[in-house]
């Protein structure tokens, strides 16, 4: 029982990541400066409120469609996204069968707190996903490998 019991690895990985900064927008033309028509995207106007109050992931009431006539007062990345933490680990052992040959059996294991990980919100203001979450990172993901070495 011992001989099976010992010479286990181990191994782990922890990524931290601050999350991306993005722009408060607007779809079509507000400002029409050209006097065109043509539609396109701008950045939105700032309300004063604090972007971290509020209940989602940045405070959706900070922004607001600017007047018609006037580009928008946004500053660009102004808009936080949540951080980025994975941690990664395996866990193995090599058996050696005869002279030569070998059996190596590992398990691992990618994102294992498997919570979800938003890597992108909405932030087109008079969109109807906004401040909604558009992208999330991979859950988790295990495998396990079984290699015969001769």
């Amino acid at each position: 029982m011992g001989a099976v019991l010992r010479n286990w690895t181990i191994n782990g990985a922890i990524t931290l990541m601050s999350g991306n900064r993005l722009t408060a927008r607007v779809l079509d033309n507000q400002s029409d400066t050209a006097g065109t028509g043509v539609i396109g995207s701008g950045r939105a106007d700032v309300t004063g409120q604090d972007i971290h109050s509020g209940a989602g992931f940045f405070n959706r009431l900070a922004f607001t469609l600017p007047p018609s006539g006037r580009f928008g007062n946004a500053a660009r990345n102004t808009v936080p996204t949540p951080t980025l933490f994975t941690l990664n680990s395996s866990f193995g052992r090599s058996f050696r069968l005869k002279e030569r040959r070998q059996l190596e059996l590992r398990l691992e294991s990618n994102h294992m707190k498997n919570r979800p990980t938003f890597t992108n919100l909405s932030t087109v203001v008079n969109a109807s996903n906004y401040g909604l979450p558009l992208n999330t990172a991979p859950m988790r993901a295990m495998q396990i490998q079984v290699r015969f070495r001769f």
